[in-house]
């Protein structure tokens, strides 16, 4: 039994093959296309495939490369291996015609080239011919692709002597697409260079600030606002003057005894209101607290401003720092009600960069790009893209609805009543009587 080769055998011959469906065939060819196929492993892969289907094929298939030689070459003869590929659309090329011409003269032109032969190119664009063991002086292929296309051929060994050379045993033919007449002639274009690089297209310059010393910094504590004397708050109006006069009686004794620094024993109520210092805080506290300020809100005043005094000789005292260090437990951030600011007291040095950014051409081809959006680094652009649909839709609904139902009752009520008397009467009399006479 002739094995197939699986790497060549076409869709219709795998079919054929018992067991094996159309569906799967066109698996294996399709999976070939990427790679040819190497073993049984390969095909284990495919999806879809049974494991009767899978011993089929390991019964009457064998694995070659399709690159490689199937028939055994005479001695010192090797094959052309070649591929076709169109840039057209970026793929290998099945079904095209391959006719290589050869020319044995030098200098020739186009009237010296003959057909040498002529192939046709297999799944993924290969094909392969005996390769000759004549030298040419030149060489080139017609491809049939969307048209006829002249490939040159670079022929290998050549020979100084006699300027020939050997067809290459590894062959690639590119086919170029054809240029649009409209856009190579008589279009008043032929000046436009499409394929040059290194045209600037946009160019995006900006500047950037590189600091590379620090400046010095003094630490700038904001102090909390100073105090008020009671006098100031009199001063404001008659009726609190009468008011605040009042409230010191009595306490003016107590700090005449008590002698704070610059009062005098034997100072009156008002010089009381003059020496009588109390923070902004405490009065607005008792401010808003009261509603208003009267003798009687005198001491409650004196009390905050104590109990704040208090609490400022409890609180721990923290130095800012004096310059800049690193932030650890005992150099925190300062969220207080007074916080530390620091400001600059030398310059900084540093550089001012000036970027310059060029977008050149790297060559234009007439594709499909829609749209081309170059942005340099930092650069934010917003796009607004428009897309429009249409859909229709149908929908027909019929519906037959059929009901039938038979109901039948049958009911029979028979009573039989008998009622059965019997009487049976039973009547004996019997008797003897002897008269005897004598």
């Amino acid at each position: 039994m002739d094995r197939i080769d699986v790497n060549r055998a076409d869709a219709a011959e795998l079919a054929g093959i018992p067991g094996i469906t159309e569906a799967l065939a066109d698996a294996i060819v399709a999976a070939r296309a990427a790679a040819p196929l190497t073993g049984v492993r390969d095909l284990a892969a495919l999806p879809g495939i049974t494991v009767d289907q899978l011993v089929t094929l390991a019964e009457h298939v064998h694995f070659a490369d399709p690159r490689a030689a199937t028939t055994a070459l005479p001695p010192g003869r090797s094959l052309v291996q070649g591929r076709v590929v169109d840039l057209t659309n970026g793929r290998a090329v099945e079904g095209a015609t391959v006719v290589v011409y050869v020319a044995t003269t030098p200098s020739p032109t186009s009237g010296d080239f003959t057909p040498l032969v002529g192939v046709t190119t297999e799944r993924a664009g290969y094909f392969q011919f005996l390769r000759p063991t004549t030298g040419f002086t030149a060489a080139n292929a017609a491809v049939t692709v969307n048209g006829v296309h002249r490939v040159p051929i670079r022929l290998a060994d050549p020979d100084p002597a006699t300027g020939t050379g050997l067809l290459p045993e590894r062959l690639v033919l590119v086919v170029e697409p054809a240029k649009d007449p409209l856009y190579s002639s008589g279009c008043g274009c032929e000046d436009l260079t499409f394929s040059a690089r290194g045209e600037v297209l946009e160019e995006f310059s900006y500047f950037t600030v590189v600091r590379t010393t620090d400046p010095e910094i003094t630490p700038l504590v904001l102090a909390e606002s100073p105090s008020v004397t009671l006098d100031e708050v009199a001063g404001l109006s008659p009726i609190l003057e009468h008011e605040l006069l009042k409230g010191v009686k009595g306490i003016g004794q107590l700090w005449s005894a008590g002698r704070p620094p610059g009062a005098d024993a034997g100072a009156g109520d008002a010089a009381v209101l003059k020496k009588m210092s109390v923070s902004r805080s405490a009065l607005e506290h008792v401010l808003t607290t009261r509603g208003r300020i009267d003798g009687e809100s005198v001491e409650p005043i004196l009390h905050v401003d104590a109990a704040q005094k208090i609490k400022g000789l409890l609180k721990p005292t923290k130095k800012p720092a004096p310059g800049r260090v690193d932030l650890t437990a005992d150099t925190a951030i300062d969220w207080d009600a007074s916080p530390t600011l620091y400001q600059a007291t030398t310059l900084a040095f540093g550089h001012v960069l000036h970027l310059s950014h060029e977008w050149s051409s790297d060559g234009y081809s007439l594709g499909d790009l829609l749209y081309s959006l170059p942005l340099a680094p930092g650069q934010k652009k917003q796009v607004v893209m428009v897309d429009w649909e249409r859909r229709e839709s149908a929908a027909n609904v019929q519906s037959q609805d059929y009901q039938e139902s038979l109901d039948n009752a049958l009911s029979r009520d028979r009573d039989v009543n008998e009622i059965a008397k019997g009487s049976v009467s039973e009547r004996s009399r019997g008797g003897s009587e002897s008269n005897v006479w004598g």
